[in-house]
């Protein structure tokens, strides 16, 4: 009779065992996905910060050039940049008042530094 409850015995701790490493890999898998999601929040955020100073640069006159704008409440740092292009047609003419129009956004998360950019040709005549 002993036998048979120390078995008993042996096969509950074993159960319990099993169902503790179940817990704690739902556990991880579940701190992963918030993780993964948080992170393609923060992209999405900078992406669409992105597009707004995109926006907004275009509308102020050019400096060639980068300059620094305030990083903003989240601690993204931003920064836009205007830059001359110098193309030529098939005629072998310089098309001039062409310009690139660059903001690029860092930031840190998850103790890596992180950068995006985004980018806009624009002409502007005189």
């Amino acid at each position: 009779m002993k036998s048979v409850k120390g078995f008993i015995l042996l096969e509950v701790m074993l159960a319990l065992l099993i169902f503790c490493l179940v817990v704690v890999g739902l556990a991880r898998a579940l701190g992963d996905t918030s993780a993964s999601m948080l992170s393609s929040n923060r992209n999405s955020q900078v992406r669409l910060a992105l597009q707004t100073l995109l926006a907004e640069n275009r509308t102020l006159p050019i400096q060639i050039g980068v300059q620094a704008d305030p990083p903003d409440s989240t601690g993204i740092n931003y920064q836009h940049e205007w830059v001359q292009l110098n193309l030529v047609n098939g005629n072998k003419a310089q098309l001039s008042n062409l310009y690139e129009l660059i903001v690029r956004a860092s930031w840190t998360q998850g103790g890596q530094q992180r950068t995006q950019e985004a980018s806009i040709y624009i002409y502007q005549p005189q």
